[in-house]
């Protein structure tokens, strides 16, 4: 009971979170937090694409193997990278099939990773973290797979309800981040809608005052003429010359 307790505590977070967080980092680590917390894992962290496509790995920063991962990488975990290219790549495998995946060695999940972790690397940190069994799930929201979900345990075996479990909340999480990237797709477009409405009345304005000064004054020599200021004019002439001022009147109009 106390776990399922937990289970339900952490998907309910997970579903609270869009209304509190829209920043995407922050959900990351909520997701995170909810695995380690609400479903007993030691570890966890998440493979998902960022804006221009490139699959990302995110864990949280408060992670006590974070720093481990960066040595051996040699850079942030921020700048490392996915590559789904080959056919034994754990998590192209999730991605491809939309199943959840066990394995046993971490090298299976880290194949793929650039920088380039190799076994023997993989090995000695599974041995140094001591863990047993690696989780991992799709992220799937409206058909599209956003990326997969990592959890990491020391059990040695992980009940069928505990995959159950993870797979759901997997989903719910999937569903809060594509909601979060749908928020921030349109704050995107509504800044660009702001820009080009901004641009077209800048537009529109500068326009208006380039024709209402040429009008303005084809307007005024018009009236001049008509009321016989620079001489006398024939019937015919005050005529066409009514026809430019009335036209030049309704240019001003629009």
């Amino acid at each position: 009971l106390e776990e399922k307790n937990r289970e339900l505590t952490s998907l309910n977070k997970i579903s609270s979170t869009t209304r509190g967080r829209i920043n995407l980092e922050q959900v990351k680590a909520e997701v995170i937090r909810g695995v380690k917390q609400g479903l007993g894992y030691e570890e966890a962290f998440l493979v998902a694409q960022d804006e221009e496509g490139v699959m990302k790995i995110f864990m949280t920063k408060d992670s006590p193997y974070a720093e481990v991962l960066e040595k051996e990488l040699g850079l942030p975990l921020m700048d490392a990278t996915f590559s789904l290219d080959s056919k034994n790549n754990l998590l192209a495998q999730v991605m491809k099939t939309k199943k959840v995946f066990i394995r046993y060695e971490l090298s299976a999940v880290t194949m793929g990773a650039l920088p380039d972790i190799s076994a023997e690397q993989a090995t000695q940190l599974q041995d140094k973290f001591g863990f047993k069994k690696f989780i991992a799930a799709p992220l799937v929201a409206e058909q599209k797979v956003l990326g997969v979900l990592v959890g990491m345990t020391r059990d040695p075996w992980i009940e069928p309800e505990a995959v159950q479990a993870f797979e759901g909340f997997a989903d719910q999480a999937a569903l809060v981040i594509d909601n979060v990237l749908l928020i921030g797709r349109l704050k995107r477009q509504n800044a660009e809608l702001e820009r080009v409405s901004r641009v077209k009345s800048e537009f529109l304005s500068t326009m208006s005052h380039e024709l209402r000064t040429p009008l303005t004054a084809i307007i005024g020599f018009s009236e001049l003429l008509l009321e016989g200021a620079m001489g006398e004019m024939s019937s015919d002439q005050k005529e066409s010359l009514r026809e430019v001022l009335t036209n030049g009147e309704s240019l001003l109009d629009l």
